[in-house]
């Protein structure tokens, strides 16, 4: 049975982000044995983030790398990351509170579903968590 889709117009990004805070756990994160990571809940979430972020508000999935001043056991350096660019020009990182607040990021083009979604484990956590924001979309 295929979730319901919330109604067009009444997702915003403010609600987006609340439903991802509510729907990220360990078996969406691009590496459960690091989750949840010391930062933040968001930690390993940027992918499947991405790719939902880019389902409700179209736009291209950015992508890049961090470079951290003070690295963390769970970060290696550089760090892969990507986040949205919306057609309206505006970049939007849902998940970038994983990172130290001194993290600096390093854009190096845009990225495709198609490869993002070329890892089994990746595609899985994309359609639990796609799910999950659904729902929690539609009781909210």
């Amino acid at each position: 049975m295929q979730d319901k889709k919330p109604k067009q117009g009444t997702v915003t990004l403010p609600k987006l982000g609340a439903a991802f805070k509510q729907c990220w756990s360990q078996e969406t994160s691009y590496n459960p044995r690091t989750w949840p990571p010391i930062n933040h809940s968001s930690g390993g979430q940027c992918v499947v983030t991405s790719l939902v972020v880019q389902d409700f508000f179209g736009g291209r999935i950015l992508k890049g790398y961090t470079e951290i001043l003070e690295p963390l056991e769970v970060y290696p350096i550089p760090h892969f990351h990507c986040w949205n660019l919306l057609s309206n020009g505006r970049e939007v990182d849902l998940t970038k509170s994983q990172f130290p607040k001194d993290a600096v990021f390093i854009k190096t083009g845009t990225e495709n579903r198609k490869s993002l979604l070329s890892r089994k484990q990746t595609r899985m956590s994309y359609h639990l968590l796609k799910s999950r924001i659904r729902k929690f979309l539609n009781k909210n």
